[in-house]
């Protein structure tokens, strides 16, 4: 998962190696998600509910997205919803 670590790296944006939902809104708003679907989507992705997304929660939702065929995992409000 270097992939999703790198990405997470550029993205915290004060180096203390998790990313607040100021990075993760910042860093997805870059990729065109607006914030109405990047707010809820750290939410989700915050299992824990400490208020960040470390790589390991980052990791998980970058498989969920991915592999997972729960619709309801986290992962997969990544992006925001996927209309049909």
């Amino acid at each position: 998962m270097a992939i999703a670590d790198a990405v997470m790296n550029a993205a915290d944006t004060n180096t203390d190696g998790v990313l607040s939902q100021d990075e993760y809104v910042a860093m997805y708003e870059v990729l065109g998600v607006s914030p109405e679907h990047s707010v809820p989507a750290f939410a989700r992705l915050d299992v824990d509910v400490d208020g960040v997304i470390c790589h390991h929660e980052y990791r998980t939702a970058i498989v969920d997205f991915y592999l997972s065929t729960d619709p309801n995992a986290p992962g997969n409000y990544l992006l925001g919803p996927v209309a049909a």
